[in-house]
C-alpha cells in the first residue's frame, strides 16, 4: 500500500508541476479576431474584399450613365442617396481586358464625402478568417492591386488592396467630379 501511495504522491506532484509550468509559456504570437472577407469573381478567377477597406455595398440597381473620359476603367456616374459617384470596372482596374456580364454590385470605397463606386458582376458570400491566415506578398498574381492571399474552404484567393485603388484613381484624376 505504501508503494501505491507514494506513487500517486509523485503523479500529484507531477501534475502540480506542469500546471505551475504552464503560466510560465508564452502566449501564442498572434491572438487576433476574425476579419470579415468578400469573396468575388473576376472574368473567372476568384478574389477577396477586405470588409473593412470598403465603406459600402450595393446592387446596381440605378443606372449608370456613361460619361465622356481618357480614363478605360472609368465606367461612368451613378446616383446614390442624393451624391454622384463615379463608378469604375474592378476588372479592368485589375488588367482584365474587359469585362463578361453587367456591374451587378458595387462596393463603395473611398473617403465619405466623395466615395468611389468599384463594379463588378460576381459576388459569392461573405466569410470570416484570422488575420495570421492572410498572407502578404509583394505580388500575388499578374494583378495590379493584389498583394496578399487568404485560403476560403478549398479556394484561393488573391485579397484585393483597395485602399490602392482608390490611390491609384485619385492620382490619376478620375475620382474627383468636375466643376
Amino acid at each position: 500500500m505504501n508503494t501505491t501511495v507514494s506513487k500517486l504522491e509523485g503523479r500529484v506532484e507531477e501534475m502540480r508541476r506542469l500546471f505551475d509550468e504552464s503560466f510560465a509559456l508564452a502566449l501564442p504570437d498572434q491572438v487576433t479576431a476574425p476579419e470579415p472577407m468578400l469573396a468575388i469573381t473576376l472574368e473567372g478567377e476568384r478574389f477577396a474584399l477586405r470588409m473593412l477597406e470598403i465603406v459600402g455595398l450595393a446592387l446596381s440597381k440605378e443606372k449608370i450613365v456613361p460619361v465622356p473620359s481618357r480614363v478605360p476603367e472609368l465606367l461612368g456616374l451613378t446616383g446614390i442617396r442624393g451624391v454622384v459617384v463615379p463608378v469604375f470596372s474592378l476588372a479592368r482596374l485589375l488588367g482584365f481586358d474587359s469585362e463578361s456580364g453587367s456591374a451587378l454590385w458595387l462596393v463603395f470605397c473611398g473617403e465619405r464625402q466623395s466615395p468611389i463606386a468599384l463594379a463588378f458582376a460576381g459576388m459569392e458570400k461573405q466569410f470570416e478568417v484570422a488575420s495570421s491566415e492572410i498572407f502578404t506578398r509583394e505580388e500575388v498574381s499578374g494583378h495590379r492591386y493584389v498583394n496578399a492571399t487568404v485560403c476560403e474552404d478549398t479556394a484561393l484567393r488573391g485579397v484585393i488592396s483597395i485602399p490602392s485603388l482608390v490611390e491609384y484613381i485619385k492620382a490619376r484624376g478620375a475620382g474627383k467630379p468636375r466643376k
